[in-house]
């Protein structure tokens, strides 16, 4: 897919805190933005953007906060994981 140059001003803490986590996850600043962009407006899939009250209750209701405590978490944590972006 083509790229398009284009030039942003970020406030000093928000290029810190960019160039930090674009450290620990071993991308480019550039790469890091794209990628944020991409989830922001996207969604992780590509799809429709990701609903983050969504995405919270359906956390919450994992940890069992809120909602009735789910018995087998320690047996199926993994699955109960995976569907929390779904």
């Amino acid at each position: 897919m083509p790229r398009v140059r284009t030039q942003v001003y970020l406030e000093e803490r928000q290029y810190e805190r960019l160039r930090e986590e674009a450290f620990k996850q071993r991308l480019s600043l550039s790469e890091l933005l794209r990628r944020i962009i991409e989830q922001a407006f996207f969604g992780e899939r590509g799809g429709a953007p990701l609903d983050r009250s969504r995405l919270r209750e359906k956390a919450l209701g994992f940890v069992g906060k809120g909602h009735d405590p789910k018995p087998d978490v320690a047996r199926n944590h993994d699955r109960y994981l995976a569907s929390i972006g779904q």
